[in-house]
This record gives C-alpha cells, structure tokens and sequence, in this order.
C-alpha cells in the first residue's frame, strides 16, 4: 500500500488486518517509511510495519477513548510517542526499554530491547537473550497510552 494512501487516513480510526492476532484498530497516528503509527483503545501506541499490513478500513466512527468519548487534539498531541522515519531507528531509539513484539499468538514476546541491526533484534526476555529476526516482526508497542497521559496532567 503506498505511503500516499495510508497518509490520507491520518487521525481517522482504522482497523489494520481483518483477523487474527494482528489485527490492530484505532486511530491512524502517523505514516512513516516503512511502517505506520496507531493509537489503540487496547494496548496504547502501536507501530506496525507495512509489510505486514494486508488490509486497511476505514471507520466512519471518531477516535474513542475506553470510555466510549471521543480522543481530543489535546490528547493525541500531549501523547508521548516517538516517531523517527524507519523501523530500525525506531527500534534503535527503543533500545533498553520494555516492548511487546507481535501483539498476539504464539509469536508474542515482552522484555527489554538490547541491540538490533538489519538482520534482527536482541531482546532480554526472562532470563534469555533472544534474537527475533526483523522480518517476523510485525508490531511493537512500549507502553504509552492515553490513559497514563490523563493520569499525569491531573496529578500536575
């Protein structure tokens, strides 16, 4: 799917994929490179890469928080997210913080990322080192979601 196409969906809520493990809704953050940026009512700021997206749809619905309210401009914007041009810099800007790679299935796994390059990702899961080739990752999360940033602004 071209880079023009999926920029046109851009603060607009889509599911990515239509079944299985990682299928991804919510509202459509960022189109970068080689992957894309979304905010999921479930599980925060998710980045899938392209690759891997089968199929993109378009809801007629807004952005909605777990309260059934729509996301603010204020909300997205105070989020927190990182967005280089690349997945490998991405990943490299991700380096020694807590990920979830590949959201569902068997293929899931959490730890601290250690190093990646072109060919794959060392991440420190349990106590292993484990080496996940890039071309099976297809999602990365980290953790930072609307709720976490609602929660601060109140507290400050």
């Amino acid at each position: 799917m071209s880079k023009d196409m999926m920029g046109s969906l851009v603060n607009k809520v889509i599911k990515i994929n239509r079944g299985g493990p990682e299928t991804g809704s919510g509202t459509l953050l960022d189109v970068k490179d080689d992957y894309l940026i979304l905010l999921s009512e479930k599980d925060g700021v998710v980045y899938f890469k392209n690759q891997h997206i089968k199929s993109l749809t378009e809801s007629p619905k807004k952005g909605q928080n777990g309260n059934g309210q729509n996301y603010t401009y204020a909300q997205i914007n105070a989020l927190d997210y990182i967005a280089p041009d690349t997945f490998e810099e991405l990943l490299e800007d991700l380096r020694y913080e807590w990920v979830t790679i590949n959201r569902g299935g068997p293929e899931k796994v959490e730890g601290i990322l250690h190093d990646s390059n072109g060919e794959f990702v060392a991440l420190f899961c349990n106590e292993e080192l484990l080496r996940i080739s890039m071309y099976h990752i297809r999602s990365l999360s980290y953790g930072v979601n609307v709720e976490e940033v609602e929660e601060e602004n109140v507290e400050s």
